[in-house]
């Protein structure tokens, strides 16, 4: 066991396939392991082409004991505005330079849109490529929230990132995963705090999608042994052409081994408790209070 982290056995875990709807091989992918109980959240681009017929079949997973969430996008799959290009939008918000009139209607946009094609609510909300926690769009998608969602909150993902021994991620991935957390992460965290939105502890899987099946059976190996209650770990399989351009082999090595008998067994090794998030979200914050009452 690891002694740095020595609560991970018997953690409540939840595996998080982003990208739902951008096209169907990451449909099929993500509802078999879905089967399979081995992811139990995804979050959907409501502008992307597979998102429609993606969502009849989501929705026919009803009380599933998945959490189905909004991939809030605005650099790719927008609906009101013209995608911009992430460093765009990063110097934009960096300097405050925003049109908060445009950002809070394709936010209502894409709400809406979820909310018509899968007959509720989203039970969380992240972005696309992590735009949610940008200054600007992370103030009014909050205020959003609270305006529709009032009671009933959805959770909110954190970018916080924790160091794991043994995880090595090269030098890229530990850069973007300090870039990522650094963007906004502990500003969306103390506004959702003072929003009352629940979030993950931590957040895991990030790396530099280079990888063999090897070496990414080993991450999530090294990831999920030093797991803790709540942690959040993002995956994005897929089974798409080869000749389709992009992450295409990340997704297809981290769909081979995430629907693979080995990572079974890993879960097993490890003791987790894989669950959706919601659900372990609800029993972290009841927990203080069960124990004030007990004997």
């Amino acid at each position: 066991m690891n002694q740095s982290h020595p609560s991970h056995q018997g953690a409540r875990v939840c595996l998080c396939a982003d990208d739902f709807g951008l096209n169907e091989g990451i449909n099929d992918a993500v509802l078999r392991l879905i089967s399979l109980g081995r992811v139990h959240a995804t979050s959907a681009l409501v502008g992307a082409p597979a998102w429609t017929s993606g969502a009849q079949r989501l929705r026919s997973l009803g009380a599933a004991g998945v959490d189905a969430g909004l991939h809030l996008d605005f650099t790719e799959c927008s609906l009101t505005m013209a995608p911009r290009g992430l460093s765009q939008l990063i110097l934009q918000s960096c300097m405050h330079r925003q049109d908060r009139r445009a950002i809070r209607q394709e936010i209502r946009a894409q709400l809406n849109a979820f909310e018509q094609a899968v007959g509720a609510a989203p039970s969380f909300v992240d972005g696309h490529q992590h735009v949610h926690q940008f200054s600007v769009i992370r103030e009014e998608l909050l205020e959003e929230l609270d305006e529709r969602y009032s009671g009933r909150s959805p959770w909110v993902r954190n970018t916080h990132w924790r160091a794991i021994p043994g995880a090595s991620t090269g030098l890229l991935g530990w850069l973007k995963a300090v870039t990522i957390s650094a963007l906004g992460g502990a500003d969306m965290t103390d506004a959702a705090r003072h929003h009352g939105y629940l979030q993950n502890t931590a957040l895991l899987g990030i790396y530099d999608f280079r990888a063999s099946e090897a070496r990414y059976l080993q991450l999530l190996q090294a990831w999920l042994a030093s797991a803790q209650d709540g942690d959040l770990l993002m995956c994005h399989p897929g089974q798409e052409p080869a000749s389709h351009a992009g992450m295409a082999q990340a997704r297809k090595t981290e769909y081979q081994v995430l629907v693979g008998q080995r990572f079974g067994q890993l879960i097993q090794e490890l003791g987790l408790n894989l669950g959706p998030m919601s659900g372990i979200l609800a029993n972290i914050a009841a927990a203080p209070r069960a124990a004030v009452g007990a004997p």
